[in-house]
């Protein structure tokens, strides 16, 4: 005998299908009666109230797992080491940093930052913080995105450029 639940499906005997039914939470209730049409009832509103719950995250905005090309907010090593964070570290790139290091006023620093995150946006990639309350992750406003990308441009280039150093004796060296 085979049965199905979804996308699993066993073979063996009835009673082997309803010990392995009842451990994805399926009440022992149904199967007493030995109704099929009760059985098939209960998946089908298990998969309503799924399908709701998944419509109504998507209408709040609410995201079950980030992509891997998101850029999820936090602090700590879990989120410098999340793809999407590190992914947008290199697309910012040193060339990026030196040139926002370089500009005098703040306002100037602003809408780069601001171009850096639409470029960043254009590519399709999210800003996402977490809803510990519920469990999900929210997509953050245009500001608190700016000020990301503003702390990921002040970051030090990796490349540091040689500074040069007068010694006493009036002498250049690097270093």
């Amino acid at each position: 005998m085979t049965c199905a639940l979804g996308r699993v499906r066993f073979a063996g005997s009835q009673m082997e299908c309803q010990y392995m039914v009842m451990s994805f939470g399926v009440p022992e209730s149904l199967f007493q009666n030995e109704s099929v049409a009760k059985f098939l009832n209960y998946i089908d509103e298990t998969k309503q109230k799924e399908a709701d719950t998944i419509e109504e995250a998507k209408k709040e905005g609410r995201i079950d797992n980030p992509r891997e090309t998101d850029i999820v907010m936090g602090r700590g090593k879990p989120f410098i080491n999340f793809p999407g964070n590190k992914a947008v570290q290199s697309l910012i790139n040193d060339s990026f940093r030196i040139q926002y290091r370089n500009l005098g006023s703040r306002d100037e620093k602003t809408v780069m930052s601001e171009a850096v995150l639409q470029m960043i946006k254009d590519k399709g990639i999210r800003f996402l913080k977490r809803d510990v309350k519920r469990g999900t992750w929210i997509q953050v406003d245009s500001m608190t995105a700016r000020e990301k990308v503003s702390n990921i441009l002040r970051m030090k280039p990796s490349v540091q450029i040689p500074l040069l150093r007068m010694k006493s004796n009036g002498g250049w060296f690097s270093g």
